[in-house]
């Protein structure tokens, strides 16, 4: 009785100290997933001037966030104008599924770290919503937000990581569906920008407005596949 009782009460000081032992490391996140996402965030918060834009960018982040695992590397950029801002860059945090006995006494990865860590990164994810929403409806220049894109990845390779631009693609003071305000735009931006300087790589744009009058409009900017034309054809991704 004596040695169960000895017995019973070291496993419970094991146990005590395994599982409350504050100075625990915590693995790093991002080495923890065997084939781990890298997936790079463009918010463009001014685009969203009318309240479907607004909800087609929150319902995108939404449902992006939850195709993430664990060890997936986030990084988040908010654009504002021409500057930009990290809003956010680590990995989703989270432990690999063990057996009881062997989570208990794994030094590894805690659990309650890893939800402890995985409500501080869903906060700064949405943090990064709201900052992005706060600046709807600012005036701002589409082609500056194009510029700035193009600016980013002049130094950097777009195939290392999986990118997604949210922007609505509607040029500020434009109703999406109004041809005349389009045309209005159409040329103004002819005449105030090069527009065949602008290069981006193959990324994709999310929950972009969908109306077939903006379509045409970016199409007609291509100036049917003259030199002096928009050379950037833009791959809409719908995540809904």
């Amino acid at each position: 009785m004596k040695m169960f009782t000895f017995f019973s009460v070291g496993i419970i000081g094991l146990l005590s100290a395994t599982l409350f032992n504050p100075a625990k490391a915590q693995p790093d996140y991002c080495s923890l997933n065997e084939v781990p996402k890298k997936v790079e965030l463009h918010l463009f918060g001014e685009s969203y001037q009318s309240e479907d834009d607004r909800q087609y960018f929150l319902t995108g982040m939404q449902r992006l966030y939850s195709t993430f695992e664990m060890g997936d590397a986030l990084k988040i950029i908010v654009h504002r104008g021409r500057s930009t801002r990290i809003a956010m860059d680590e990995c989703m945090p989270g432990c690999p599924e063990t057996g009881l006995l062997e989570g208990l006494f794994s030094s590894s990865c805690s659990e309650q770290i890893a939800k402890k860590d995985m409500i501080t990164f869903k906060n700064k994810y949405v943090a990064s919503m709201k900052k992005a929403a706060k600046s709807a409806g600012e005036e701002f220049d589409i082609f500056d937000h194009l510029t700035n894109l193009q600016d980013y990845f002049s130094q950097r390779d777009a195939d290392d990581s999986e990118t997604f631009v949210f922007h609505s693609l509607v040029p500020y003071g434009v109703e999406a569906d109004d041809e005349d305000s389009l045309d209005t735009t159409f040329v103004q931006m002819t005449q105030s920008h090069e527009l065949s300087e602008l290069e981006l790589p193959q990324i994709q744009f999310v929950n972009t407005n969908p109306s077939k009058p903006l379509r045409e409009f970016w199409k007609d900017l291509g100036l049917k596949g003259h030199e002096t034309g928009l050379q950037v054809k833009f791959d809409r991704t719908v995540i809904d």
